[in-house]
């Protein structure tokens, strides 16, 4: 589900206490830590400033970021669904798994049948765990992979659990296919492109990769990264970190926000099971997130403000 730009919010604030999000429509050929040393020539040196998800620099689409207190909620973001469309050619190995890497193999990789190409989606969507690439953020003895690899230093890495919740190729050219997937966070188009290499018994390399959502957060919503040239461009760009959240809300009173912004539980009437988490909104503002406990209260698991 996609939210209407009808449901953001915009909020005006002065540099010293911004506390919301910016979406941003990535351009290829810069880093996500590229929009966001752009966007610190704007702000003051004070405010802190994060993101929900990294895109590989050849990549385009939705980055989502945070700033100040919104900088808490991440990981209720991060890890959500995320929707891509992709290209990838056959017959291409690379080091970094896609076609800005160096070139390891390269072979006239057989032509598919219609009948292989209709097989990929179900043996992509039997996929349950992945090794991360070699050329990723993830970290070994708190070491990025990307640094051992740059070093020619082969680590192990153990597979991680994912989900493919849907994967459809959108147009086949040999040697190109372009795929549209919706994936569990953490897992990595890279590889699913080599795996379809993998499904043919050939190589595959990720040419194209565009990110289109991230829960219910979509890249209709964003702005292009061009069109954020000053602190007043940011301000009426920004939307509430609480419309980027997509769980039930509870509408809390004073006494409610005191004992919640000092961790105390609170007694909250609701027929929900055990576990579920809910946005605490106190005069219209995020406040924190909350998690049903099995006392039936309502605890804290992280306070904004």
């Amino acid at each position: 589900m996609i939210f209407k730009q009808a449901t953001i919010e915009s909020h005006l604030v002065t540099d010293s206490d911004i506390n919301d999000c910016l979406l941003i429509d990535k351009p290829s050929k810069i880093s996500t830590f590229d929009i966001i040393r752009n966007l610190k020539r704007y702000l003051n040196k004070k405010v802190k400033i994060g993101h929900c998800g990294t895109l590989d620099p050849f990549a385009t689409g939705l980055v989502v970021i945070l700033f100040g207190k919104s900088t808490k909620i991440q990981r209720f973001i991060q890890h959500s669904r995320k929707i891509y469309i992709g290209k990838l050619i056959l017959g291409v190995k690379t080091d970094t798994l896609d076609m800005t890497g160096k070139i390891l193999k390269k072979e006239q990789a057989p032509e598919p049948s219609q009948k292989d190409i209709l097989n990929i989606r179900n043996r992509i969507l039997s996929i349950n765990f992945q090794i991360p690439p070699k050329y990723s953020a993830v970290k070994k003895n708190g070491i990025p992979l990307y640094k051992y690899a740059r070093k020619g230093v082969d680590v192990s890495v153990q597979p991680r659990e994912i989900k493919i919740y849907d994967f459809e190729i959108t147009d086949y050219k040999y040697p190109y296919i372009t795929f549209k997937t919706e994936v569990s966070g953490g897992t990595y188009i890279r590889s699913l492109a080599e795996s379809v290499g993998n499904i043919l018994k050939t190589y595959a390399s990720l040419e194209e990769l565009r990110r289109l959502t991230i829960d219910n957060i979509s890249v209709e919503n964003a702005v292009p990264l061009s069109s954020i040239n000053s602190f007043e461009d940011i301000n009426v760009n920004l939307i509430s970190s609480s419309s980027l959240i997509s769980m039930p809300e509870i509408i809390i009173d004073i006494s409610m926000q005191k004992d919640i912004i000092h961790g105390k539980s609170i007694d909250i009437e609701t027929t929900s099971s055990n576990n579920q988490l809910f946005k605490l909104i106190f005069r219209k503002k995020l406040i924190a997130i909350g998690k049903l406990a099995d006392d039936n209260r309502i605890h804290p698991v992280k306070v904004l403000v």
